[in-house]
């Protein structure tokens, strides 16, 4: 709470945390929804790559490398792909992304979990594997012993339930979705001393 006065409700973790989250949900929805993007085209790959739909939640190279996979052949390809994996199709949305990633770096948790996270943040959350690892060592959690850089199911239903887990046990704090569950982890693990208010 000194991290973040008034929980997840509270003025500093709706700025910083929720507001611009939420507003790159909204926009991806707009411009293409979950089950539209399951058939994907070159314009949709066109028009996500200059949406404003990118956070620094994911790394400039993660960005870089999805958008160059966008401007390209293969990104109506990563978009079937993940909208396939936002859709429980988790072994052939890995693989598709996988094919479709190859040439622009390699395949990572947070560029397989982004957009499903964006599309639905009620059931879909993102993974930042070290600090997801480092939180669910803190709580006792199997995830930090399941996971795996390789994208497969096993490690996602591990993830869904570290995640399930703390939306439950953060109600009290204002929590509502995925959203909050993911600045949550990032409040705890990656908050310092440096970052207390004054």
């Amino acid at each position: 709470m000194e991290f973040m006065p008034g929980g997840l409700r509270g003025e500093r973790s709706v700025s910083e945390e929720r507001e611009y989250k939420l507003a790159a949900s909204r926009e991806l929805n707009s411009i293409l929804p979950l089950e539209r993007a399951l058939q994907a085209n070159s314009a949709d790959a066109e028009a996500v790559r200059k949406a404003r739909v990118w956070l620094n939640i994911l790394s400039p190279y993660e960005s870089m490398h999805m958008k160059q996979a966008l401007e390209n052949t293969e990104g109506p390809a990563l978009l079937r792909a993940t909208a396939r994996f936002a859709s429980g199709d988790y072994a052939a949305g890995a693989q598709g992304m996988e094919n479709a990633l190859k040439k622009y770096g390699r395949q990572s948790w947070p560029k397989a979990t982004y957009f499903g996270y964006l599309w639905r943040p009620e059931k879909n959350m993102f993974c930042k594997p070290t600090v997801t690892q480092d939180f669910a060592q803190r709580i006792g959690h199997p995830f930090q012993y399941v996971y795996d850089p390789e994208i497969t199911e096993r490690v996602y239903m591990s993830l869904m339930d570290l995640a399930e887990h703390t939306l439950a046990a953060t109600r009290s704090l204002g929590a509502e979705d995925y959203i909050d569950v993911q600045s949550f982890i990032y409040v705890v693990g990656g908050y310092t001393e440096q970052d207390r208010p004054g």
